[in-house]
């Protein structure tokens, strides 16, 4: 006979907007069953269930480590990379038909009989001019010059994809530093819940319980105290669940499990 009206009719608001939020929760969580059955192409009759356990002892990896794999397994990096090889490949290809060879092949003997050769040979075994219709010293390459604009498009576009590699990689390191932020946000955050709210939020419900029962505590004090305690719960789950989300972001960014 001490609480007032005003008080249960708040307690009576707060049960019927909960109610209303667990059918909220079942209904999305169907949604979800939904989107992964359409992910994983499956009978829409499968039923999904709860997630694979995963050990909730082991620390993040020390981040200077997750940086070299990171450039090694990353796939963006890697699609750059065999752009940036392929390229080159193309430029000395091409190279190899616009630019003069290491020689004009003026000591490149012909195959003549043998008394060509020596003191008493009648003709020089090799050139020694160019062709006079060509002017002297030129390439003997017919096809000498002919793309030379093509090529240095292809050196542009191979200084082009290295800087571009370079700003994937980069980043990346930036994407790593800040996945690895939040994981370590996530894991203080779940310590500090689970440690020392959810502890504490039940010292507090059971001194508030035992104050009522002894009429030293009012009604609404202890509705305070179990909502305390029981949204500390619900806000612990919640950070073990960013927790591993933020491993598997991690992961993510790295390209790699570890």
């Amino acid at each position: 006979g001490k609480t007032s009206f005003q008080d249960v009719v708040k307690i009576q608001v707060k049960t019927k907007v909960l109610q209303e939020d667990l059918i909220t929760l079942k209904e999305m969580q169907r949604s979800i069953e939904s989107r992964l059955i359409a992910l994983l192409n499956i009978p829409p009759t499968n039923q999904i269930g709860y997630p694979a356990f995963v050990d909730k002892a082991k620390r993040p990896p020390q981040i200077e480590r997750l940086y070299p794999v990171a450039n090694s397994r990353r796939q963006e990096i890697l699609i750059k990379q065999a752009q940036l090889d392929k390229m080159q490949d193309v430029l000395e290809m091409a190279e190899t038909r616009v630019l003069p060879s290491f020689t004009l092949n003026y000591s490149a003997f012909d195959n003549q009989a043998i008394n060509n050769v020596g003191s008493f040979a009648k003709q020089p075994p090799f050139k020694t001019s160019s062709a006079a219709s060509r002017g002297a010293g030129l390439p003997q390459d017919v096809w000498f010059g002919t793309n030379d604009a093509y090529v240095r498009e292809i050196r542009q576009q191979v200084s082009a994809l290295k800087e571009s590699l370079e700003k994937t990689k980069a980043e990346a390191v930036n994407q790593v530093r800040e996945r690895w932020f939040e994981l370590d946000r996530a894991r203080r955050e779940k310590a500090l819940y689970q440690d020392t709210v959810v502890r504490l939020s039940k010292s507090a419900l059971d001194v508030s319980t035992s104050g009522y029962e002894s009429g030293n505590v009012s009604f609404a004090d202890v509705i305070d105290s179990y909502e305390l305690w029981l949204s500390s719960n619900l806000t612990l789950e919640k950070k073990r669940s960013e927790y591993h989300i933020a491993w598997a972001r991690l992961e993510q960014a790295v390209g790699a499990q570890f």
